[in-house]
């Protein structure tokens, strides 16, 4: 959801902390290649340490760096950028480990498969629900 509603909201984010328009598309675009680029590294780490304490981890870390996108109000771009690049490092602790806590949890049949099912469509219904929910928020403003 809240890559959605970075997407919608570019243009006000540009205006409210100053940033130049050859850096607006980094904002959104530096959350995948880190989240994408460590996804191995961490299944690889939440297999030696542990799926759960990986898992909350990254959770915790989301939490904390979308507040601090949210306080990243200075004219300093680079800020907002780092603040996004860190949320995909994050994500990236949350995305391996929850499909091994699936696995690991649930016995193989109708409740697993829902699961699965669950997590594959949080991704594309919360940016979808993101984009909505700012675009109406948008012409509030």
């Amino acid at each position: 959801m809240g890559s959605g509603v970075v997407i919608s909201a570019l243009p006000r984010i540009s205006n409210d902390i100053g940033l130049e328009e050859g850096f607006l598309l980094w904002t959104a675009s530096y959350y995948a290649p880190a989240a994408g680029c460590l996804l191995l590294i961490f299944g690889a780490v939440a297999d030696v340490v542990g799926a759960k304490l990986v898992w909350v981890t990254g959770s915790f870390l989301y939490v904390i760096f979308t507040v601090a996108v949210g306080f990243s109000k200075t004219g300093v771009h680079w800020q907002i950028i780092l603040f996004r690049t860190f949320l995909g490092i994050a994500i990236s602790m949350c995305l391996p480990t929850a499909v091994s806590l699936i696995t690991n949890t649930l016995p193989q049949g109708t409740w697993r498969n829902i699961a699965f099912a669950s997590n594959g469509m949080g991704q594309p219904l919360g940016y979808s629900v993101g984009l909505h929910v700012r675009s109406n928020n948008y012409r509030h403003d």
